[in-house]
């Protein structure tokens, strides 16, 4: 839409150029015309493009740069599926130990898949101990710590911990400790060539050992989102 000086401007314009054509005027004053007809020309322009609609002045104006990241949220709590690659053994790993884990199944949000199965994830030895004398068994507790988004970036998770314990021989070692050295007494009293043996079934349970655990591979492991992350997509 044309303001009022737009239409005076074209108006003006076309008044001069019909006198100016028309009155046969010599060439100075013809070119005084046109230089005063390209001013007026240009003011016209300007304003014009002033006035324009908001819709065509976007149209106009040069686009910005294509930004085409995005992100999707993937919230907190999300289950995360995973499972042990290798075992995990009470007798040679220590707390603080990294153990590899796999996703085994896809975590998707909506129709988008944001982290893929067989991703490898981390875990970790929190609490171990390695079978001991008189019967006591190994144990070892592992947890996920986090997992490889569809970005590459690493997702802190929580997770459930799996624990699992060794054979537990105590009974064993205590009762041994205990029976033995009575029925060493026993004899004792009626033969003394068995008093020797007595003091030495006292030690029967540091004979006894425990046994040490290990967690085998595709252990499934449980775990969850620990905060709302995005993830580039």
């Amino acid at each position: 839409m044309q303001s009022v000086f737009s239409q005076y401007a074209l108006f003006f314009y076309r008044v001069l150029k019909h006198w100016i054509f028309h009155k046969h005027l010599n060439d100075r004053l013809a070119g005084c015309f046109m230089r005063t007809n390209t001013f007026i020309y240009c003011c016209f322009l300007v304003h014009t493009l002033l006035v324009l609609p908001a819709p065509v002045q976007a149209s106009l104006a040069v686009p910005p740069q294509a930004h085409t990241d995005s992100s999707i949220l993937l919230p907190r709590g999300t289950p995360v599926s995973l499972e042990l690659l290798e075992p995990a053994n009470s007798n040679t790993l220590q707390v603080g130990n990294v153990v590899e884990l796999s996703v085994y199944v896809p975590v998707t949000v909506g129709e988008l898949t944001l982290i893929k199965a067989n991703v490898y994830a981390e875990g970790e030895v929190v609490r171990v101990r390695k079978a001991g004398i008189f019967g006591r068994p190994g144990s070892i507790t592992l947890q996920a710590v986090s997992v490889k988004a569809l970005d590459g970036q690493s997702i802190p998770l929580e997770s459930i911990e799996v624990t699992q314990t060794g054979k537990d021989r105590r009974a064993l070692a205590w009762a041994g400790s205990l029976i033995l050295p009575a029925v060493g007494v026993f004899i004792a009293a009626t033969n003394p060539v068995a008093a020797a043996f007595t003091l030495p079934a006292l030690g029967f349970g540091l004979l006894i050992k425990g046994k040490d655990v290990e967690i085998p591979a595709k252990t499934k492991v449980r775990a969850f989102v620990r905060r709302d992350v995005l993830i580039r997509i």
